[in-house]
């Protein structure tokens, strides 16, 4: 890390050793604490061979079921908008479908634009103020489904037969 920060900022911040630790032990005291740069990296993560982190592994595959189902949703039953057989939907009848399959619409759609399967405008979408908001595929069906079943095998290979229940604090 540098020390030319110039005359703004204070002493004691331009001393910390930022890739060093993270953990400042004190106001007196320039050491730090390498057990905090571990944890910090696992923060918010379960224990590796856990039990948690088994759960979160297969409740991750079935979020991405869930995907290709709204993808297979709106392949099947949306319009084609341009010459390479993407399709699009209208928000309102989307909701309408898959009303009836899941309830959770606007999460799964959320977490689908996460990972590149879909494009609507807005940062939420709400159900009659947003009817005419149209939802596009931004692949084929075929290509969606090729990298969702590849995430799923990858999320698959790392479960571990025998998790080990951890202990609360």
């Amino acid at each position: 890390m540098s020390d030319n920060y110039g005359s703004n900022v204070p002493y004691r911040i331009q001393k910390i050793d930022v890739s060093r630790c993270t953990k400042f032990l004190g106001p007196q005291t320039t050491e730090y604490s390498t057990e905090t740069l571990k944890r910090r990296n696992e923060y918010g993560k379960p224990k590796s061979g856990s039990l948690t982190e088994m759960r979160g592994q297969k409740a991750s595959i079935h979020v991405f079921q869930d995907m290709l189902q709204l993808c297979e949703i709106i392949d099947i039953e949306g319009q084609i908008y341009n010459g390479a057989n993407h399709k699009m939907i209208l928000f309102g009848d989307l909701f309408h479908l898959y009303a009836t399959v899941n309830d959770k619409l606007v999460g799964i759609l959320l977490r689908a634009r996460k990972h590149g399967y879909v494009q609507f405008e807005g940062e939420m979408l709400y159900q009659r103020r947003d009817d005419d908001v149209p939802v596009f595929l931004t692949n084929t069906l075929e290509n969606i489904t090729m990298d969702i079943r590849k995430k799923q095998n990858e999320i698959s290979m790392k479960i571990i037969e025998n998790p080990v229940a951890t202990t609360l604090l």
